[in-house]
C-alpha cells in the first residue's frame, strides 16, 4: 500500500471581483449651491445617501425617479446598475449599463462593471470585450487588468495573465491580488523562483494575504523546499484557519515527513470542512495505510471513490484487496 502517491497541492486563485466602481456624483462630484425637492439632483443626492448606507433598494428606487426627469444620464443609469451589481443581480446590473453605454461609450466604470457583470455571469466572451474597452479608455488605471488577469488565468492563458498583471502593477504597483496573479501566472510557465518573488511581495504588501502564503507554500513545494513550504501553510491557516487547501497541503508534507499523527488529525479536520471533496479522505487512507491501520484505510478509500469516481482505477484493486479480495 505504501506506494500509493500522496496527492498534489492545489493552487489558489483570486475570485473573479475587483468591485465595482465608485458610484458617480452629481454634475462630476460638485453638488448644486440648493438642491430642491423633486429635482433630478435631489433624487441623485438620495440615491448616492442610501447606497452608501447600503440600502440598495432604496437607492434604486430614487433613482428611477431621477431618470423619470432625464431618461438617459448616464450617472443615473449607473448607478442604478451599480445598486443592482451590489444586489447580485447582474442582469438588471447589465440592462442598465448597456443603457449607459449607449448614451456614452467610453464610460469607463460602465464598462469596467459590464465586464465583471459578465463574467459573473459564464459571458467570458463579453467580460473580455468590456473589460479590454475599459483598458483602453483608461490605461492609467489597475481595475480592468486585474479582472483581465483573473479570466486570463482561469482560461489558462498564462502570457496574457502575465501581460495583463504587469499592465495593472504599472499603474499600481502595490496592489497585492496582482502581485498574487503575476506570480501565479509565472509558477505555470515553470518559472517558479520568479512567482516566489511575486508572492513574496505580495505578502509584504498585505501581511493578512492569506493567499500569498498559501501560494509561497505551494511555489516553494515546487521548488524542493519542504520546510520553507510548510512554514507559509501555517501563516496561511493562521489568517484563515478554514483554508481548506493549505490545511490539506500541510497535512500531506507533514505526513511525508513522518508526522503521521499531525497530517491525520489535520486530515479529519478537512473532512468537516468540505465533507464532499474526495481529497482528505483519499490521503488519510494513505495514512492509514502508512500506520497497517487497514480498515480504516478501506473505509477511506471507499469514501473517496464514492464522491470523486476518477479514483476508481487507482483505488479499487486496493479496495479488493483490503476487503479480502471480494
Amino acid at each position: 500500500m505504501k506506494n500509493i502517491a500522496l496527492l498534489i497541492t492545489v493552487l489558489t486563485l483570486f475570485s473573479i471581483y475587483a468591485g465595482p466602481a465608485a458610484a458617480q456624483g452629481i454634475n462630476g462630484g460638485k453638488p448644486p449651491i440648493e438642491i430642491k425637492p423633486g429635482t433630478f439632483e435631489f433624487f441623485m443626492k438620495n440615491g448616492l445617501e442610501q447606497f452608501s448606507k447600503n440600502n440598495f433598494d432604496q437607492a434604486i428606487s430614487e433613482y428611477e425617479k431621477a431618470l423619470k426627469i432625464r431618461p438617459a444620464d448616464v450617472d443615473a443609469l449607473y448607478n442604478m446598475g451599480l445598486c443592482f451589481q451590489y444586489k447580485k443581480d447582474n442582469q438588471a446590473a447589465m440592462r442598465c449599463y448597456e443603457k449607459a453605454l449607449a448614451a456614452d461609450p467610453r464610460h469607463y466604470a460602465a464598462n469596467l462593471n459590464a465586464g465583471i457583470a459578465s463574467d459573473d455571469m459564464g459571458k467570458t466572451g463579453d467580460a473580455l470585450t468590456y473589460l479590454l474597452k475599459a483598458a483602453s479608455l483608461e490605461p492609467g488605471r489597475f481595475e480592468a487588468y486585474y479582472n483581465l488577469s483573473n479570466i486570463y488565468l482561469a482560461q489558462k492563458k498564462y502570457a496574457e495573465a502575465i501581460d495583463a498583471c504587469r499592465r495593472g502593477l504599472a499603474a499600481n504597483p502595490v496592489h497585492d491580488r496582482l502581485h498574487n496573479n503575476l506570480g501565479n501566472a509565472l509558477f505555470n510557465t515553470s518559472n517558479a523562483q520568479e512567482a516566489i518573488k511575486c508572492a513574496q511581495t505580495a505578502a509584504l504588501i498585505n501581511p493578512k494575504n492569506e493567499t500569498a502564503f498559501f501560494n509561497l507554500g505551494t511555489y516553494y513545494e515546487k521548488a524542493g523546499e519542504p520546510k520553507a513550504a510548510m512554514e507559509n501553510y501555517k501563516k496561511a491557516l493562521e489568517i484563515k484557519p478554514d483554508h481548506y487547501d493549505a490545511q490539506l497541503n500541510l497535512a500531506i508534507l507533514e505526513a511525508e515527513s513522518g508526522n503521521l499523527i499531525s497530517g491525520e488529525a489535520r486530515l479529519a479536520k478537512n473532512k468537516l470542512l468540505n465533507p464532499a471533496d474526495a481529497r482528505a479522505y483519499y490521503n488519510l487512507g494513505v495514512i492509514y495505510s502508512m500506520k497497517n491501520e487497514n480498515q480504516k484505510a478501506l473505509a477511506e478509500f471507499k469514501a473517496a471513490l464514492e464522491r470523486d469516481a476518477s479514483y476508481a482505477a487507482e483505488l479499487e484493486p486496493y479496495i479488493k484487496q483490503l476487503s479480502g479480495g471480494k
